[in-house]
């Protein structure tokens, strides 16, 4: 059987005042990735350090930070999932 799960999360988080005002003006990190504004950065980290349980020391840019900067709760999930094949 084949399927398509669609989940929704929300993540609850809190960033360090550090990790904004230090890389939304890094000019090498800008040559990387589009995070110009405080939006972004709480997205990029969300992607990485939220879903996908990332270390935040071990993404590009973040080296000098520690994972107490970044505090990430999944708060409210649902799935939605349909049958595209089989019985």
């Amino acid at each position: 059987m084949k399927f398509e799960v669609i989940a929704t999360v929300t993540l609850a988080m809190e960033i360090s005042d550090d990790i904004i005002a230090l890389h939304k003006d890094e000019h090498w990190v800008k040559s990387l990735y589009n995070l110009d504004t405080p939006e972004k950065i709480a997205e990029h980290l969300a992607f990485n350090c939220g879903l996908h349980q990332r270390d935040v020391p071990r993404l590009d840019g973040f080296s000098d930070r520690t994972n107490d900067d970044v505090k990430a709760d999944i708060t409210w999930t649902e799935y939605e999932t349909r049958r595209l094949e089989g019985p």
